[in-house]
């Protein structure tokens, strides 16, 4: 009903105009056709209509215009209603957060369910968070504490790769998740031509606190448009794929001999992977004989480098926290995300 509307209100005003001008026309050249009484009216009538739909074409803009410009505040960010904008979306839907709050409350699942759905209608879904590794994360969590914002943030990453992992191909085009590694400026909601937003208060979650809705034409829309494209096209930004799994090239003796994309943590300066996805190789040729390349610029490796892999002992400290930094990530449900054979890499 809503994209009726949408489609209605794009097609009326041209029309509306032509067809009192049109209208107008008709009349006042019938009045020359006719005498007496009959002339008089439809001269007056098409006379009227003329000033009635110069009017429309005259004073529409500026009303547009009044309209377009309306802040409304919102209280609250009113959840359930966002979902159902998202649902009846007609073509776009963006979201620019540190990490969003839906995606961990009980509108989850009905707020997945609006993104699947607008996605099979062939809105452009774009959602643009906070990089969980980034600087600006800890800075965040330092104003808003005792929220853990990077698990947050974590957790946002993994729901919306199982709803993307979820879609048909072609419906996971329209889903489209990256990262960003900077101080965030505002908090964007947008569905179609309206959007929400806010700032960052220091003490709360810029979703407790009151949000403009605004028409995304609007000076102050485009304001948070260009900044959400700025974000989005940046050189530090990172798809949802590569968060989720980093491509390394292994090498038997210096030979490639395989290249897989593993699941991987990264904790501080050191790189863990799950050998799961190599158990093959390493039963082939052995852990000793097996190097693994990561490249400079592909997550999560600052330069080129050649590594050797060894497991972590089930009985070490360290393998109980590197394995909740994978369950984190990765969950603990179903055949991917089952336990983790933790390797680390070394620099050679």
């Amino acid at each position: 009903m809503s994209r009726f509307r949408v489609l209605l209100s794009q097609k009326v005003r041209p029309w509306g105009f032509g067809l009192l001008s049109a209208a107008s026309l008709a009349m006042l050249v019938s009045g020359e056709v006719y005498d007496g009484y009959s002339r008089d009216v439809l001269i007056n009538l098409g006379t009227s209509l003329l000033v009635v739909a110069l009017t429309y074409a005259i004073f529409d803009p500026v009303f547009q215009e009044f309209r377009r410009s309306r802040v409304i505040e919102q209280p609250f960010f009113d959840d359930v209603r966002f979902s159902r904008n998202v649902q009846n979306a007609s073509s776009t839907v963006r979201i620019m957060d540190t990490g969003n709050h839906i995606l961990e409350g009980r509108q989850r699942d009905r707020f997945l369910e609006a993104i699947r759905t607008a996605a099979e209608h062939g809105v452009r879904i774009e959602i643009l968070l906070l990089d969980p590794d980034a600087k600006a994360t800890e800075q965040r969590a330092e104003e808003i504490r005792p929220v853990d914002v990077r698990g947050v943030i974590v957790e946002n990453l993994r729901f919306l790769y199982c709803c993307r992992a979820g879609m048909s191909v072609a419906h996971a085009e329209n889903l489209a998740v990256r990262t960003y590694d900077a101080l965030p400026a505002l908090q964007l909601h947008q569905w179609d031509g309206r959007a929400l937003i806010s700032f960052y208060p220091v003490g709360q979650r810029a979703s407790a606190s009151p949000h403009l809705e605004i028409n995304i034409d609007s000076s102050l829309g485009q304001f948070a448009e260009s900044r959400f494209h700025e974000l989005w096209q940046h050189g530090n930004t990172t798809v949802l794929e590569d968060w989720w799994t980093t491509p390394l090239v292994f090498c038997r003796d210096g030979e490639p001999v395989a290249k897989r994309a593993v699941r991987y943590v990264r904790m501080h300066e050191a790189i863990f992977i799950d050998g799961g996805r190599i158990a093959d190789l390493l039963v082939d040729f052995g852990r000793d004989h097996i190097t693994a390349s990561g490249s400079m610029g592909v997550r999560p490796f600052e330069s080129d480098c050649t590594y050797s892999m060894s497991r972590l002992s089930s009985e070490s400290e360290m393998n109980g926290v590197v394995t909740a930094e994978f369950l984190r990530k990765y969950g603990d449900g179903g055949a991917e995300s089952t336990p983790p054979m933790l390797l680390a890499l070394e620099p050679i």
